[in-house]
């Protein structure tokens, strides 16, 4: 069963759940391979779409649509190239809103057996329409030996930015 009421298009299920499909949700992952100098921030490219309902993912950045609380995850892996065991004294991951950011990290991390490491994190974001949200990554190595690398490839997800709109 599905009806309009007033401009939202609305479906209930068989239980009485409401569902609207417009609702703004997108998932998007970074390819990998981008280069991140030691000490320093990036903005992590979202090279590919998974979904987009709505159509608000340009770049490395989506735009919210309409005002409201959004749920917005980010994921990134690093590869800290072929030191074993290399060791970080920061990492830092921050999802990164026109109002706040959000920042999840460790100190003194070292990688595992791949030489990758990972941060994440979950945000539940005030939005206003049109303001921005992205992924950003900051790392800084002890030694600043090597290249430091982002992970992905187009089908998972391991460095993303995912989020949908909550109320």
């Amino acid at each position: 069963m599905s009806g309009i009421i007033g401009s939202a298009r609305l479906r209930s299920g068989l239980i009485g759940m409401l569902t609207d499909p417009s609702q703004p949700a997108f998932s998007a992952v970074n390819d990998g391979s981008d280069s991140v100098a030691n000490a320093s921030s990036v903005t992590i490219a979202l090279d590919t779409a998974i979904f987009d309902t709505r159509s608000n993912v340009t770049s490395n950045t989506f735009t919210a649509p309409v005002t409201g609380k959004y749920l917005i995850s980010g994921q990134c892996r690093v590869d800290a190239g072929s030191s074993p065991l290399s060791r970080f004294a920061n990492a830092v991951m921050t999802i990164n809103t026109s109002n706040r950011n959000y920042k999840f990290g460790y100190n003194n991390m070292y990688t595992n057996e791949d030489d990758q490491m990972m941060v994440w994190g979950t945000a539940l974001c005030d939005m206003d329409a049109n303001d921005a949200c992205y992924l950003q990554w900051y790392c800084s190595r002890f030694g600043a030996s090597g290249a430091t690398t982002t992970v992905g490839d187009s089908s998972n997800l391991t460095t993303s930015l995912s989020g949908f709109l909550v109320a």
